[in-house]
């Protein structure tokens, strides 16, 4: 089985657990990742709420060293480009993307930027919650800050991809905006939908609808809040999914689970070893083989060989 997810929290929970990336309590780790012929996986730093955004800042070097040197250490692969990612998942090796999550740690530096991007980061949710230095996040109506315009424009600049996941309406709309401008790649890493579920963290149609017409792509995540409101199964996930294909189309949609990122879980959904589950649900729905191929893996796949 193969299997690409655009959204985890691996890399902290790591560190601040001590623990190995061979074998550990979080929900991803190489053991659990046995069952999968082929893997990549889009691994994310996200400041910790109570600290500030220079602690913050100072806290992702310790985080993605300690992560980088779990990965190098299992004869695994962090993938900083295409060709990268291709070799890794050619020679069958676990291949890894750092994301940063919440780029208010930047502080209205744009200099801290190319220094993550320096660090390997290749992909940048910029938002994650409340009003910050970059714009609105998804509780908030306001849209980017003049200093988020720069970030985004730069990151673009950079050619990383940029996430929508967590941001405002406002803010979502600006990013697309910037990134139609400038030809840069967006997607929304772990995202559900807002048509089954109105939480403020989900996507809506239009939305989904010029991310698609953009070349980007969503990711399905777990969180039960955001299936459901409330507790949650895999078929819900599997709801949202459709939902999303009937949107944007068949090569559109994938997963973004937020494994190591949630605390509470979809019932069956508790970490990656579950994902053979969630593919028996998904052809139990329906699904075509082929398509559950292309949600489980080849889409998400096919967007990091062309954006990275």
């Amino acid at each position: 089985m193969k299997y690409t997810d655009l959204h985890c929290d691996t890399p902290y929970e790591l560190f601040v657990r001590g623990e190995k990336l061979r074998k550990a309590s979080t929900d991803v780790d190489l053991e659990k990742l046995s069952i999968f012929e082929r893997y990549v996986q889009l691994a994310a730093y996200c400041a910790p709420e109570g600290i500030g955004n220079d602690e913050a800042y100072a806290l992702f070097f310790k985080v993605i060293s300690y992560f980088k040197s779990e990965v190098l250490a299992n004869d695994c692969r962090i993938c900083k480009s295409s060709h990268d990612l291709c070799s890794a998942v050619s020679e069958g090796r676990r291949a890894f993307v750092l994301t940063l999550e919440d780029a208010r740690i930047t502080d209205g530096n744009i200099s801290r930027l190319d220094t993550i991007y320096n660090e390997g980061v290749r992909v940048i949710t910029p938002l994650w919650g409340g009003l910050t230095c970059i714009g609105g996040s998804h509780e908030a109506t306001e849209g980017l800050t003049e200093f988020g315009k720069e970030l985004l424009s730069r990151s673009f600049e950079l050619g990383m991809i940029v996430d929508i996941s967590h941001a405002s309406e406002h803010s979502a709309n600006d990013i697309l905006d910037i990134a139609e401008g400038s030809g840069g790649h967006v997607m929304a890493s772990h995202s559900c939908a807002y048509s089954i579920n109105p939480h403020s963290r989900n996507l809506r149609d239009p939305q989904l609808s010029r991310l698609a017409e953009l070349g980007g792509i969503v990711g399905v995540n777990l969180y039960p809040p955001h299936l459901t409101g409330n507790t949650a199964s895999l078929s819900d996930a599997v709801h949202h999914i459709l939902h999303f294909v009937n949107i944007a189309g068949e090569d559109a949609v994938a997963l973004g689970c937020d494994f190591d990122g949630m605390g509470i879980y979809t019932d069956g959904g508790e970490n990656v070893s579950s994902i053979p589950s969630l593919h028996r649900e998904m052809r139990s729905s329906g699904m075509s083989s082929s398509l559950c191929e292309k949600v489980l893996f080849q889409n998400a796949y096919d967007f990091l060989t062309r954006s990275l």
